[in-house]
């Protein structure tokens, strides 16, 4: 049996989420998840050139910000008021640092909430990508975790369970307040 001080630490990247049964942020999202993917498709016919430098990145799969999006919804609601993630699962954090700096995502400390974007353009895509491409380490392997800010895997469950404990508590408080949902 492996004892977790056997493991090697895993960097983990936190994230609180809305309220998980706010319908109106998650349609409202995934809206502009979709209009993020028009916009890479537009920067790509502008600049192929950066199309081509991009191309390395989408080994093994392609960047869909809707599909992404769709994942990301998918941990809220399985967790409902928090996640975090790998910090060295490429595709997951690829896509995580994309959306980070479309505004899918705000940081905050050392934590990163789930936020509507305000202001979705090419350039601001743009940009990240080129950001995400200077990663760039021996045999084009990319490393979006650097440009990140993580916490350790213990922390990351500390943080879940004080989260939860803080919502649930919330919670409490609004159904002996009458303010709570009816079912």
């Amino acid at each position: 049996m492996s004892d977790a001080y056997d493991r090697p630490i895993q960097p983990r990247i936190f994230i609180e989420c809305p309220n998980h049964t706010d319908a109106e942020f998650a349609a409202r999202w995934l809206k502009d998840a979709v209009e993020a993917d028009r916009f890479l498709d537009l920067c790509f016919l502008e600049n192929a050139s950066l199309r081509d430098v991009i191309s390395q990145l989408e080994i093994p799969s392609v960047i869909q910000f809707p599909v992404s999006a769709m994942n990301f919804l998918a941990m809220w609601l399985e967790e409902k008021f928090c996640f975090s993630i790998d910090a060295y699962h490429f595709e997951l954090v690829r896509s995580f640092f994309l959306m980070v700096e479309m505004g899918f995502f705000t940081r905050n400390g050392d934590l990163y909430r789930m936020t509507i974007p305000g202001n979705l353009t090419i350039e601001r895509l743009q940009d990240a990508l080129i950001r995400l491409v200077a990663t760039e380490g021996l045999v084009n392997v990319f490393h979006p975790e650097q440009l990140l800010v993580t916490i350790s895997e213990q922390e990351a469950l500390t943080r879940k369970q004080k989260v939860k404990r803080r919502e649930y508590a919330a919670g409490d408080d609004q159904q002996q307040t009458g303010m709570g949902v009816e079912r």
